[in-house]
């Protein structure tokens, strides 16, 4: 990773430690399946202007989930809109699903974090 970072800077090298992933020892559960049936428990949290899963994305997956999901729409910049950013409407969503299971009831939109 640390070659890749000095090679690649805009990624900082995120793309050279997925590796494990395709070597997982482990049996993985049952893949979610990508349609209207199943459980309503998907939370998608997803900036407007994010470069690596642009915003058109997220919304695609919304509307394949239907009645499952809720999209949780940041209106910031960056990949990583969980946590990763001061937007205290998206951390909230995000943690209260994590923690307490909470989702929300319809789609959220988390204005921007004003920065001083």
């Amino acid at each position: 990773m640390r070659t890749d970072a000095r090679r690649y800077p805009l990624s900082a090298g995120a793309g050279a430690g997925i590796w494990p992933c395709a070597f997982w020892p482990y049996q993985v559960d049952e893949r979610v399946r990508i349609d209207q049936s199943g459980p309503a428990n998907v939370l998608i949290i997803n900036d407007l202007r994010d470069p690596a899963t642009p915003y058109v994305g997220s919304k695609d997956l919304r509307a394949a989930f239907g009645g499952r999901a809720r999209l949780v729409t940041v209106d910031q910049s960056g990949h990583g809109a969980y946590l990763l950013k001061p937007n205290e409407c998206a951390n909230s969503a995000g943690t209260a699903y994590l923690e307490d299971g909470r989702f929300p009831a319809h789609d959220l939109y988390c204005p921007a974090t004003p920065t001083s």
